[in-house]
């Protein structure tokens, strides 16, 4: 059995490449078609029935096709229900009301290859918390290269904490 590690390397202008390397010592270089700055975030503590501070997050398309955006959407994890199965494809999924998107100049958009890893565009959340307690859910990207379906998975989560006294 292969352990890999997926490392980005180089400068931000190599960040489109991960090498993984194997115990076996063979590694190979591939490329990520779309790659999206933060590729997690924690909101840390927000007040229940208040609102963070919006995060911005960027996607790039670094393929060497044109990458069409379809639609980004928040998605709650709910006990042990994820949002994607192990293949990245959707399952039944709650919309999440604790992490909003306030902003979105990616959804039904179709990019070139970016040069120098900059973003096409960009996708702003917030944490928005209802009820007390550990957050999470997954900024879902779904994309399409070539009529092939594809989806990004952004890890979001936070805590609601009882307003200061």
């Amino acid at each position: 059995m292969k352990l890999q590690h997926y490392v980005p390397i180089g400068l931000m202008t190599l960040w489109r490449y991960l090498l993984i390397l194997s115990i076996s010592g063979i590694s190979t270089l591939v490329q990520a078609d779309v790659f999206v700055t933060p590729s997690f975030y924690n909101f840390g503590d927000t007040a229940v029935n208040s609102s963070s501070a919006a995060k911005s997050f960027g996607a790039a398309n670094q393929s060497l096709n044109n990458v069409t955006f379809k639609q980004i959407n928040a998605y709650a994890h709910v006990g042990t229900i994820k949002p994607v199965d192990a293949l990245g494809t959707p399952t039944t999924v709650y919309t999440s009301t604790d992490f909003v998107i306030i902003s979105d100049s990616c959804s039904n958009q179709t990019y070139g290859s970016t040069a120098f890893d900059e973003p096409n565009c960009f996708v702003e959340v917030t944490f928005e918390p209802t009820t007390l307690g550990d957050k999470e859910a997954s900024l879902i990207i779904l994309y399409d290269e070539l009529g092939t379906p594809n989806t990004y998975v952004v890890p979001l989560n936070g805590v609601s904490v009882e307003l200061p006294e």
